[in-house]
């Protein structure tokens, strides 16, 4: 049973979703094309050397971090260049040979002459050196050198940033000015040489004299959740729900949904099916909101790799969790089982089962940590009456409620898909929203606090018939209003004030958990985390006012004047890292961020094409001199550092920010207080994302108030 979805574990980083092979299946475990910009940027680029179009780059740098596509859009590259020059059988036999002797180059010699190249040369993995030849990455990337510079060699690489300044550092070391040249000109296209950098795709790069038209692509700029433009078909889906919408299409699932009803077995109260329709309600969008919030936050993007692992994850699960005594289930087979195994009576075994099932359902596969009562309950009182019970049975609740919550949950983190599920958890969780922000209709946080003042069976009425509430949440619910009203008849019945300490310690612990469980299912339902609204105010242009208070305080100046008209600024910059961060090469500009946007460049074949850059929000403070000579210091506008603005404003000690936000407020201030030593006036301003701007009082007087 299932044999379709158990292909679905292919997906993971360590089976076919892991390294990409050129000409084989490996590393494309959807079995099609998942289209990204590049993709477009790739079919740009194959028409314009079919037409020989000098603008046309014909080397190609893919640049980032394992997992992130390169080898994907080499693949590409090469199979449409195959396609449209009609090369044939021979060739195509030949590439898939060198390709099962791990070469590291792939040379493929075209053999026309009425073709604008004579010789492709491929390299999959730059981090690999010439093995044969006993060579390291640095040193065989400098013995690629030549085939750069030939103009009739299309040389297509993927290349992570260490191997790249490794080659810029051996060239310099061997003196060889023209590859080191030509390696840092490659390098400042990436790293960003100021506020604005040039077009990298395509670009040029100049030494000996002559120009060399090359295409530069830094594979993390771009989200894999973002929907893109395709320059001129329309807009494209993100990549994250081309996947989702592959693994929802999986004839695994109807085939699952039909073993259960032919068995009698409500198909509703398997959890895979829960994630199947929790998802297939729109396309993923409820788990692509949150991942999207992840990426701003921790400063990174998602990579391929962990985007398969991660579909699949709140899909299915792990391999591994499908086991029973070390042999693997089927996972529609597994659960089969137990639900079969399962009676409608309330034993301790059944409610276990339940709250097991409950954990396979991907809202808690988000957001999975748990209080600890493991402390609590080894009261001496508390565990002589459990195990009184057992003969009684009056407290099946209480004792499987304390078995749940009584394990150590880190050591079933075994995967890297776990652990970055983790620390989606620990920034995101749903379960600290307290607030009006709403889930559905009237529930909200605030109502779900408000219920749980009076009884979980209060909380359990009030959100029982909510779509998101799955029938496994319902028994779940059951369970805690269970152990609620065993708790209740200890209290009214017990005369031992230590075991009354425990039932009321249980009793807060039972609320605790059951707010952590219903604000976790409704938050990734519907795609809102304990940091949605601050991300939105974040994105917002009509929440600037927080940002002046913030400034405020932060520059100790009493006298702040807003400005109209409001202009609006932006600013162009590069990428430095595989997780997205802006880079300058000014002193000024020294505290990085991740970026959301994306813009067109006009290329110099005269048409717009996808460019590999991204317009980032920034602040500028300008202070203007007597002689009317301007300095201005810029910070680009993150969402770490709105959040620290926002703290200040709001009385947070500066001790208790991150430090590189501390360091950047200390640099406006050291900036302020340096420029007004050489007399600039009170004209000068900051000037806020949205074109909102702040006048500065007169800057001596600020500096004589110490």
């Amino acid at each position: 049973m299932n044999s379709e979805l158990i292909d679905l574990f292919n997906w993971f980083g360590h089976r076919k979703g892991g390294v990409k092979i050129p000409f084989t299946d490996r590393g494309t475990p959807t079995g099609k094309l998942i289209k990204t910009d590049l993709v477009y940027a790739i079919d740009a680029w194959i028409q314009a050397i079919k037409i020989q179009d000098s603008a046309a780059p014909n080397k190609l740098f893919f640049i980032g971090g394992p997992g992130n596509g390169k080898t994907e859009a080499l693949d590409y590259a090469i199979k449409c260049i195959v396609n449209e020059f009609n090369f044939g059988e021979e060739i195509v036999e030949n590439i898939k040979s060198q390709v099962n002797q791990n070469k590291r180059e792939i040379i493929i010699e075209s053999g026309y002459s009425r073709k604008s190249f004579a010789k492709i040369v491929l390299v999959p993995d730059a981090s690999v050196g010439e093995l044969e030849l006993n060579r390291s990455a640095a040193q065989s990337m400098l013995d690629d050198f030549q085939d750069i510079l030939n103009p009739s060699t299309i040389y297509i690489c993927c290349i992570n940033r260490g191997v790249l300044q490794d080659v810029i550092s051996f060239a310099r070391d061997l003196g060889d000015k023209p590859a080191l040249d030509y390696f840092q000109q490659l390098s400042a296209y990436i790293e960003g040489s100021g506020e604005f950098i040039n077009n990298s795709w395509p670009a040029k790069i100049e030494i000996l004299d002559s120009n060399y038209i090359v295409g530069i692509w830094p594979m993390e700029v771009s989200s894999l959740l973002d929907d893109f433009n395709t320059n001129g078909n329309g807009i494209q889906i993100s990549p994250f729900q081309q996947i989702t919408e592959v693994a929802l299409h999986n004839e695994g699932w109807k085939a699952l949904i039909d073993h259960y009803k032919g068995k009698q077995v409500n198909s509703e109260y398997c959890p895979l099916v829960c994630n199947y329709k929790s998802l297939l309600r729109n396309n993923g969008e409820n788990i692509r909101k949150i991942i999207l919030e992840y990426e701003l936050i921790a400063n990174r993007r998602i990579t391929f790799r962990e985007m398969l692992s991660i579909v699949v994850y709140a899909l299915l699960g792990h391999e591994d969790d499908f086991k029973v005594e070390g042999e693997s289930r089927s996972p529609g087979q597994y659960i089969f089982d137990i639900l079969h195994s399962m009676s409608e009576k309330k034993e301790v075994n059944n409610y276990k089962k339940v709250f097991l099932l409950s954990q396979l359902q991907w809202e808690f596969k988000f957001f999975n940590t748990w209080p600890d009562l493991s402390m609590i309950v080894k009261d001496n009182e508390w565990t002589s009456l459990i195990s009184k019970s057992r003969t009684s049975g009056h407290l099946k609740a209480c004792e499987a409620f304390q078995a749940i919550f009584s394990t150590d949950q880190e050591a079933n983190r075994r995967t890297d898909t776990e652990k970055t599920l983790s620390h989606i958890n620990s920034l995101l969780d749903p379960s600290e929203l307290h607030g009006d922000e709403i889930f559905e209709g009237e529930f909200t946080p605030a109502m779900i606090d408000l219920h749980l003042q009076e009884s979980v069976m209060s909380l359990y009425n009030y959100i029982k018939d909510i779509r998101a509430i799955s029938k496994i949440d319902i028994d779940v619910l059951n369970l805690f209003v269970e152990v609620e009203l065993e708790l209740d008849s200890l209290r009214s019945t017990n005369k031992l004030n230590n075991l009354n300490k425990v039932i009321e310690r249980l009793n807060i612990l039972l609320k605790k958990i059951t707010a952590l469980y219903v604000k976790r299912k409704l938050g990734g339902y519907y795609g809102v985390t304990s940091k949605s609204v601050e991300i939105r105010q974040f994105k917002s242009e009509e929440n600037i006012n927080s940002v002046l208070g913030g400034i405020h305080s932060l520059l100790d100046i009493t006298q702040l004047r807003k400005q109209q008209p409001y202009s609006f600024g932006e600013i162009r910059v590069g990428l430095n890292s595989t997780f997205g961060q802006p880079s300058f090469s000014t002193l000024d500009i020294f505290y990085t961020a991740p970026v959301r946007y994306k813009i067109e460049v006009y290329a110099p074949n005269g048409e717009y094409c996808k460019q590999p850059l991204v317009k980032s929000k920034f602040l500028k403070l300008t202070l203007n001199s007597d002689n009317g000579s301007a300095k201005s210091f810029v910070v680009p506008f993150s969402f770490l550092f709105f959040r620290a603005i926002n703290d200040i404003g709001r009385g947070i000690r500066r001790s208790t920010l991150p430090r590189d936000i501390v360091a950047t407020f200390d640099r406006m201030k050291s900036f302020i207080e340096g420029i007004a030593v050489h007399a600039y006036d009170e004209n000068g301003r900051i000037d806020f994302p949205g074109g909102n701007s702040i006048e500065l009082e007169t800057l001596k007087n600020y500096l004589d108030r110490g």
